[in-house]
């Protein structure tokens, strides 16, 4: 949705091509993509919306009928995911 000109043309070839039978071409798909990635602001975007489900995922945590002792694994859970790095 971002992505406009030649760097939707940039994307669009690097992500349908699918024939990278070669290391060093995988590596330069991988390196195209997130520098296109890098320069429309996408990370910072997911990781907005990450927070923001994160959040939604612990009100509706909170909001089920149980013990703050029977939730203690799935917020521990929900803390090393978003913790991890990308």
């Amino acid at each position: 949705e971002q992505a406009h000109g030649d760097e939707l043309e940039s994307l669009s070839f690097w992500i349908r091509g699918n024939s990278w039978e070669h290391k060093h071409a995988l590596h330069e798909k991988v390196d195209a993509v997130k520098s296109i990635y890098l320069r429309l602001g996408i990370r910072e975007e997911a990781e907005q919306k990450m927070d923001e489900l994160y959040r939604v995922a612990l009100e509706h945590l909170d909001a089920l009928p149980l013990s703050a002792e029977q939730t203690t694994e799935l917020r521990a859970l929900a803390n090393q995911l978003m913790q991890r790095q990308h």
